[in-house]
């Protein structure tokens, strides 16, 4: 089967190929190590980082609040996680959230 009018092939890779969870725990674990709780686990870190997500995507789908970049809403969803993960969130440099939310 040839396909002449076919310009590029694409697909969404996000989920099924990117291990998501496994980047961020890997990138967050320093971090807590420093900063976060006794019994912070940067498992349960990423995963309740990443259970945001939906929420938040949600809000700007319904028009509840203006489009703004993904980057955003991850930071947004970071600084309401410290308080759950971190032993003094108030501790935590701007500079150590900004390069974790590139995880």
């Amino acid at each position: 089967m040839t396909l002449p009018n076919v310009k590029a092939f694409v697909f969404d890779v996000f989920g099924t190929v990117v291990d998501w969870r496994g980047g961020v725990a890997r990138e967050a674990a320093p971090f807590l190590q420093r900063y976060g709780k006794p019994c912070a686990q940067a498992d349960d870190f990423a995963g309740a980082w990443r259970s945001r997500y939906v929420p938040a995507m949600k809000k700007v789908r319904s028009g509840e609040r203006p489009f703004v970049r993904l980057d955003v809403l991850h930071r947004e969803n970071l600084d309401d996680l410290l308080a759950d993960f971190c032993a003094d969130p108030q501790a935590v440099p701007k500079d150590a959230l900004d390069e974790l939310n590139l995880a």
